[in-house]
């Protein structure tokens, strides 16, 4: 049995984001706003993701695929199995009690044009202090828009 990579989440980025999730699980919010297009379970999966491996090592991966698909000449990208990311804008959460659309701002999303841009959120506060220094190296990622 394998769990979920990360889970994609709609939620008000006006509130602060949902803290109930496993601390192994790596949920990844979106506005409502942006999710109403998008095909989604009727409950998502936050919990201890079997057989996967530490959510930042995943955030990282995902990070990597976000970047790789912002390159020009590359959007839009699509692995040899079809696969891909499409360019979207990966903010860190550092602090659960901080509304998202706070984080967005601090991190200079404001410019982002919301229409063309997804903006997803991940949590980072419950991963250790190293692994938060070391993806916050990678974030935030804002594709130029």
């Amino acid at each position: 049995m394998v769990g979920r990579y990360a889970e994609i989440i709609p939620v008000s980025f006006d509130d602060p984001p949902p803290t109930d999730f496993d601390p192994m699980a790596l949920p990844l919010f979106v506005s409502v706003e942006q999710a109403a297009e998008l095909t989604l379970p009727d409950v998502a999966d936050v919990g201890f993701p079997f057989g996967q491996l530490r959510p930042a090592f995943r955030l990282g991966t995902i990070a990597g695929r976000v970047e790789d698909a912002a390159i020009a000449h590359k959007t839009p990208w699509h692995g040899k199995d079809g696969s891909g990311m499409p360019v979207m804008a990966l903010i860190g959460l550092t602090d659960p009690l901080q509304p998202i659309s706070a984080a967005v701002s601090a991190a200079g999303g404001d410019a982002l044009d919301l229409g063309a841009v997804p903006v997803i959120a991940a949590p980072l506060w419950e991963m250790s202090d190293k692994e938060i220094a070391e993806i916050l190296t990678k974030l935030p990622f804002l594709p130029n828009s």
